[in-house]
């Protein structure tokens, strides 16, 4: 069992969606579906969004180094207290904070379907979700100046037809941040849902 003090703990939930080129329709559509459609060009071509990411971890980059002196500090409430000797770590939430998965919602949006499991896996599987801006940096910086990062997620480890392993989504989520650039990716810092008995989508 891992102790460690954790001094970082990212959650963007931010959904950027991919260019969604051509996309004129006379059809009349639903507000909800008009107001996915906006988020969709919004996030995943604004300069703002980009600098907003950018921001946000450049930040935490710049405080690395007086976070790690701080030995009370802790992003956890319940870690309070004793554990100021135990080596620091950072856990970062995977989808829309370190992988953005815009392209699977615009393909829903292109589809006029909703997310379920099915198309879901198949994307995870394709292992192509991009990095968000600024995300690569900060954890290969971090990993630099040796700190542990765990990645959690509620991707769930589902059985496939085409694979033995009882979690294939494991490894692909493996290969997808590694292909993204980020160093040292291993399969004791990767957490999915159900992976484990009690690893629900509370985080």
């Amino acid at each position: 069992m891992i102790t460690i003090k954790i001094i970082f703990q990212g959650s963007f939930n931010l959904f950027i969606l991919m260019m969604l080129v051509g996309c004129q329709s006379t059809q009349k559509i639903s507000s909800s579906a008009q107001a996915n459609l906006n988020s969709t060009l919004w996030l995943q071509t604004a300069a703002e969004f980009k600098a907003s990411s950018m921001q946000a971890y450049n930040a935490a980059s710049q405080n690395l180094a007086t976070t790690l002196n701080d030995l009370q500090l802790t992003a956890v409430i319940e870690q309070r207290g004793n554990f100021s000797s135990m080596p620091p770590a950072i856990i970062l939430d995977v989808d829309e904070t370190v992988l953005d998965n815009s392209q699977y919602q615009a393909q829903l949006l292109l589809d006029g379907s909703l997310f379920n499991l099915k198309t879901w896996d198949q994307w995870v599987a394709l292992q192509s979700a991009p990095a968000l801006p600024g995300a690569v940096e900060f954890i290969n910086l971090a990993l630099e100046k040796g700190l542990e990062i765990f990645y959690i997620t509620n991707r769930e480890c589902l059985q496939r037809a085409a694979s033995a392993q009882a979690c294939p989504q494991k490894e692909d989520t493996i290969k997808n941040l590694s292909k993204v650039g980020i160093k040292y990716v291993n399969a004791d810092h990767v957490m999915l849902k159900n992976e484990q008995s009690g690893w629900v989508s509370e985080k």
